[in-house]
């Protein structure tokens, strides 16, 4: 019998009891086997320690278990259970939003923030709104688990674009969700919770590749080339998954290189943020920009530690996005007269905002704006 009132209906609920009491949901679309749920079970609740099981980390507050059986979507196959929100290792972050692990220890959850060394206002996203853009990184707390609200929103913007029918955009699925029974882990909007996604097995995320391969330790030149080189393939695979993303009538918000797990394939997570392009046409061309924006001025800011002109580093930055644009949204993006390269869309005190939106609206006059639908 439920303890809590599940969420959503038509969920399979599961109860635990371990050094903590978990009420485990399971979505009707969920493909977790038994041996699953109770490997899930035994984890979130801490039957069974995370720091002396098999298991792997992603980020600060998700621990990585084999599936039972893999999944297939699009011809990839996701081999790896993502349970989020159980516990957290201590992370410092610098000015950069360079993420280390400050200890080996995976804590159990907690309210506290794990990431000590955050710097306000580096963390969030931004969006368009009555033809402004409106940043979203002041009030960004990452914890140890989720809060009930948090858990909402990540499980009904994961089903919603999961239901879009992509074909070249694939959402890891979200299996399950579930949350402590506890009274210390709740809070006045309800009890914290935990999240279950299906991800790849080879589940490094796009920005921990890179700074891999910049961290190499191999001259300067070999590194820049493999950087550029990844660079290019990574907006190969990704502009036209968020270009039909965008025709299917949404813009995911929060496109920076952590939420990317490939270079080969657009496997794209974290969908709390998507904004419907149900705004004026200005709104909507606007979101579409931050997404397609937000990846290349974040990889040209990871290789501004090589020793390279200022100037050639602009024109990679430029050649990049207006490569880009060309091939992979033709139709969509015939009007840039403004340079891309400049636009700082995390400061909103920016000078070349007030220019953005105005070329939005000479745009919108002329006829060259966004085709959206």
């Amino acid at each position: 019998m439920p303890i809590l009132q599940p969420l959503y209906e038509d969920v399979q609920v599961e109860t635990f009891q371990g050094k903590y009491q978990v009420q485990l949901e399971i979505l009707p679309e969920s493909t977790l086997t038994r041996d699953d749920i109770q490997r899930v079970l035994e984890l979130a609740s801490w039957r069974k320690d995370p720091n002396t099981e098999p298991v792997s980390y992603e980020g600060g507050r998700g621990i990585l278990v084999p599936r039972k059986e893999p999944i297939t979507i699009q011809d990839q196959k996701l081999e790896t259970l993502l349970i989020s929100g159980i516990g957290y290792r201590k992370m410092l972050v610098d000015d950069s939003g360079n993420a280390s692990v400050e200890e080996d220890i995976f804590y159990p959850p907690s309210t506290e923030n794990f990431m000590d060394g955050l710097p306000k206002g580096l963390i969030g996203y931004s969006y368009a709104k009555g033809e402004e853009i409106v940043d979203e990184f002041d009030g960004y707390s990452p914890l140890g688990t989720y809060t009930t609200e948090t858990l909402k929103e990540k499980i009904e913007q994961t089903r919603l674009a999961s239901g879009l029918g992509l074909t070249k955009l694939i959402v890891p699925p979200i299996e399950a969700y579930g949350r402590f029974v506890n009274e210390e882990l709740q809070n006045d909007s309800g009890n914290f919770g935990f999240l279950v996604f299906s991800v790849p097995e080879n589940n490094k995320r796009f920005r921990e590749r890179l700074r891999n391969i910049i961290c190499s330790g191999k001259e300067d030149n070999t590194i820049l080339n493999h950087v550029l080189q990844s660079m290019q393939s990574f907006i190969s695979v990704i502009y036209p998954g968020l270009y039909e993303l965008h025709w299917k009538g949404y813009a995911h918000g929060s496109t920076h290189l952590s939420n990317w797990y490939s270079e080969n394939k657009a496997i794209l997570s974290d969908w709390e943020t998507t904004q419907k392009l149900d705004g004026n046409r200005i709104d909507n061309a606007l979101n579409c920009l931050i997404d397609f924006h937000r990846p290349i001025v974040e990889m040209c800011h990871l290789i501004k530690d090589f020793e390279i002109d200022q100037e050639l580093l602009e024109k990679i930055e430029e050649a990049i996005f207006y490569d880009a644009i060309e091939n992979y949204c033709p139709e969509r993006y015939p009007g840039f007269n403004l340079d891309p390269r400049k636009i700082d869309l995390r400061d909103k005190d920016s000078k070349t905002r007030p220019e953005l939106i105005e070329w939005m609206k000479q745009c919108m006059e002329t006829e060259l704006s966004l085709k959206i639908v």
